[in-house]
């Protein structure tokens, strides 16, 4: 797992992205493609020179609002052209991708990852059923035990 990095370090990353942000770039700007191309490529400049592992947050910052705008650009929202919502999709799951691989060559601990990716990517635990488990009065722990390796689960 990566050494936690000095504070200063963060705010220098945070402050370049910011800077970024000042030049805004608007749907009907008819150069918008090419300047969402080479923010999204100083975006990852900007990570690669501060070792950081990009993520939507940083890239939201980047572009000057809240992470789940960029996720609603990767949407088809936001009055943004069909093509240029592709490149937001792409970059989404590439920042994605980089959080997995990172997390699986050990540069991340699984739960950061989790955490990362529920509150960056949307992730969520909707698939889980209650589980119950009925036990007669009277038995055994030994009993219970034998029972147990022939369970199946649904």
């Amino acid at each position: 797992m990566a050494d936690k990095r000095p504070k200063s370090e963060v705010i220098e990353y945070n402050e370049r992205l910011m800077e970024l942000s000042q030049f805004e770039i608007k749907p009907d700007n008819p150069d918008a493609l090419d300047l969402i191309k080479l923010r999204i490529d100083e975006f990852h400049q900007i990570a690669k020179e501060h070792e950081m592992i990009p993520l939507v947050e940083g890239l939201a910052l980047c572009f000057g609002v809240q992470r789940g705008k960029v996720l609603e650009w990767a949407n088809g929202k936001g009055g943004w052209t069909p093509e240029i919502c592709k490149i937001f999709d792409a970059e989404i799951s590439m920042l994605t991708s980089s959080l997995m691989s990172a997390t699986t060559e050990g540069l991340m601990n699984p739960v950061s990852m989790i955490y990362m990716s529920k509150n960056n990517y949307g992730y969520r635990n909707d698939d889980r059923e209650p589980m119950t488990i009925k036990v007669e009065i009277g038995r055994t722990p030994d009993q219970l035990i034998e029972e147990s390796k022939n369970l199946q689960i649904k």
